[in-house]
Parts: C-alpha cells; sequence; structure tokens
C-alpha cells in the first residue's frame, strides 16, 4: 500500500466540481479535470467526461475541442467505440496536468499504438471506477497504467502478479475492479485454461497478509458474461485441482463479488449506438447553477430590477425556475 500512498493521499481531487457562477473558473477546472484523467488513465473519451462531468454531448464537444486546439490534447481516431475517437495529452498537455496537480504523468504522446480491440474494455473501467467513487464507498484509486509502472504484471519483482483493471481505496484497504468485455477467458484452450490462472492469483492476493487487494468487483456489460464467470468458478473450485485449502476457497467464494446492477449502464453507454447519456441530473445541475447565479445577481447592488427580471424570464423560459 505504501506504493500508493500519494494516489490515495490525491483521493478525488480534481474529479468532481461544484457551482459556481464564476465560468472562467469553471472552465479551468474541467480543464484540469479532463488533463489529470487523461493523464491518469493514458486516454479517454467523450462519453467518459460526459458521464464524469455530467455534462451534455454538446458541452463536452465544446471542452475537447477547445482543449485540442489549445494544443492539450490530440484526437486520435478509432473505430473502437461510438465517438469514433479518442484522446491523449500532448506534451504541453502533460506539463500543464503535472503543473497544476503535482503528479508525475508517464505517458507517451505518441498515439500510434492504440488499440481499438481494446477500447470499450478500457473506456468501460473508467466509468466503473467513476461509479464507485460517486457512490461514496470509495475515495482513491489506482488504475491499470499506474499499476503497470510499478511492474505489476510487466516486468520487476511484481510481473508474475497479474495487473488488475483498477484498484479502488475505501478508506482502509483496496479493492481490486475487473472488466470482463466477452466470455473468452473462460473458455479453456489446449492446456491453458486462462480463468483458472486468473482465479490462482486472485486467490494469491486476497490470502496473503500484504496482498495488494481484499476483494475483487467484477463488471461487464452484460450479466450473462457474470453468470458464466460465476459458472466457471464455481466448476474450479469444486474440481479443486489448484488444492486450494478450505480457508483459501471461502475466502474466494465471499470477496468475488459480481456487480451485476450496473451492467445496463455500460451497455447502454458503449454497445447501444441509439443511446444518449442524458440522466434526470443533469437538469438538477444546470437548476442548482442558475439559481445560485440568480441569487448572486439579486443580492449585488449594481444589478437593476430590469435586469434581474430578464434573467428570471429566461430561466422561467427554460424551466430552470
Amino acid at each position: 500500500m505504501k506504493n500508493f500512498q500519494h494516489y490515495i493521499d490525491l483521493g478525488t481531487s480534481f474529479l468532481f466540481i461544484g457551482a459556481s457562477s464564476d465560468m472562467a473558473k469553471v472552465g479551468m477546472d474541467r480543464t484540469i479535470l479532463v488533463l489529470y484523467w487523461v493523464g491518469r488513465f493514458g486516454f479517454s473519451s467523450k462519453i467518459v467526461f460526459e458521464y464524469l462531468m455530467g455534462l451534455s454531448r454538446e458541452a463536452v464537444n465544446k471542452l475537447m475541442l477547445r482543449l485540442v486546439k489549445q494544443g492539450y490534447l490530440t484526437e486520435k481516431k478509432s473505430f473502437g467505440s461510438k465517438d469514433g475517437a479518442v484522446y491523449y495529452l500532448t506534451a504541453k498537455g502533460k506539463r500543464y496536468a503535472e503543473f497544476e496537480t503535482n503528479l508525475s504523468i508517464n505517458q507517451s504522446t505518441d498515439t500510434s499504438g492504440h488499440n481499438s480491440k481494446n477500447e470499450i474494455h478500457d473506456l468501460s473501467i473508467q466509468v466503473c471506477i467513476i461509479d464507485r467513487l460517486r457512490c461514496g464507498s470509495y475515495n482513491a484509486f489506482v488504475t491499470e497504467k499506474e499499476l503497470r509502472e510499478y511492474g505489476y504484471g510487466t516486468f520487476g519483482a511484481n510481473r508474475k502478479e497479474r495487473a488488475v483493471d483498477g484498484l479502488l481505496f475505501n478508506g482502509k484497504e483496496f479493492h481490486a475492479v475487473e472488466v470482463e468485455a466477452s466470455n473468452s477467458k473462460n473458455l479453456k484452450s489446449g492446456k491453458s485454461d486462462v480463468r483458472a490462472d486468473i482465479l490462482k492469483k486472485y486467490s494469491h492476493q486476497l490470502n496473503a497478509v500484504d496482498g495488494l487487494y481484499t476483494r475483487v468487483l467484477l463488471f461487464s456489460h452484460r450479466e450473462r458474461f457474470l453468470r458464466q464467470i460465476d459458472k466457471k468458478i464455481s466448476i474450479l473450485l469444486e474440481s479443486n485441482e489448484q488444492n486450494y485449502s478450505g480457508e483459501q476457497i471461502f475466502t474466494l467464494k465471499d470477496e468475488i463479488k459480481y456487480v451485476n446492477s450496473f451492467c445496463s449502464t455500460l451497455f447502454n453507454l458503449f454497445w447501444d449506438p441509439e443511446y444518449k447519456h442524458s440522466d434526470s441530473h443533469l437538469v438538477k445541475v444546470d437548476k442548482q447553477e442558475f439559481q445560485l447565479m440568480l441569487q448572486q445577481h439579486q443580492d449585488a447592488p449594481s444589478a437593476s430590477p430590469d435586469y434581474i427580471d430578464g434573467f428570471r424570464s429566461a430561466g422561467e423560459l427554460l424551466k430552470l425556475l
């Protein structure tokens, strides 16, 4: 855990922007949020920022276009998801994000290695982490990119340890985030059984005194995939070819959680071509911002009655009052 203390200290800094009448400050906060998020995950998309910031598609389009024009982001065209493009930091964006957040960002600005085949999977991870943070059960996170920078699944002493899709911190311990976008890992090919190998690595971390995480949260856009994973794990534990102890089997059964309630959200965001993200809270946020601005204008001694009446009439016309 000590390796990730900096991420624990960061918590949810820069992520959730409150209502403000100072549009310049709001614009700067949104800029920092986008650059910080892209820096930590490596890349992101408009769908993710709609979900994260609670903005309309039009507002996100304008924001991303502005950041590209300012030289902070580069747009990479891609067939991997509905957006048709993802965004990476430029060298300028990386420097600005590091200056504003005091975070060292390790990222190449070369987008030629972008893997469109894994795009929906990687973006789904981001949305799952946002949802868990927003629920209030967790207050910090570590990305797969950052885990690999510490050597998990890549190199060094931790290269044999599987790099999970992300970590969430609940104030005491980390929980792993895993997203399954297909059923391929449940299929046995020759002598290779991917699910058995994954389960073995889960068991090592869940049962170790200094394990990296104490629970595994499994997400998917299909409940069917989660049911198949559950069935496959039950078969593996019943046959017990890995000779798990009774305590290890109990821990695996108890600490692998299937988040079925989030399947529809992932499906709608990334797989339903007709779906447009428009949660009811978007109206609530707009109302809060508008009412705050109206109150500030009413309190300002320089505001004329005609101006306030016009402001109020606009709010009534837009059904914000």
